[in-house]
């Protein structure tokens, strides 16, 4: 039988610099990101370039060591296609990544 993963952030597994850094690159991504609802969490869309995905494999090491029951991938679409920023996991993380993400129905697609 498998354990129900706890969906709890760990606020000190980053350095207050590290905290910063992750702080400004959710915010810099909540702006600029088209946001898909998938069924087990949510998607950031963004346009494609080399800069953002280098950006968004950092924001990734840092929020793993915070949120551990994260899957986080992301993803190169075909034909010069969108950047996606892929946040699922388990049952309950959906409604963890609305409360943590600050969605409102407006932001949802």
């Amino acid at each position: 039988m498998s354990e129900t993963p706890i969906l709890a952030c760990d606020i000190f597994a980053m350095t207050s610099d590290q905290r910063a850094r992750h702080a400004a690159l959710a915010q810099r991504f909540r702006d600029e990101a088209r946001l898909e609802e998938l069924p087990d969490g949510y998607a950031f869309v963004f346009e494609p370039d080399e800069e953002r995905a280098l950006e968004l494999a950092e924001f990734m090491a840092l929020e793993r060591r915070c949120c551990p029951f994260l899957h986080l991938a992301v993803e190169f679409l075909p034909s010069g296609g969108p950047l996606r920023l892929r946040l699922t996991g388990a049952p309950g993380v959906k409604p963890f990544l609305v409360h943590e993400l600050g969605l409102t129905q407006e932001t949802q697609v």
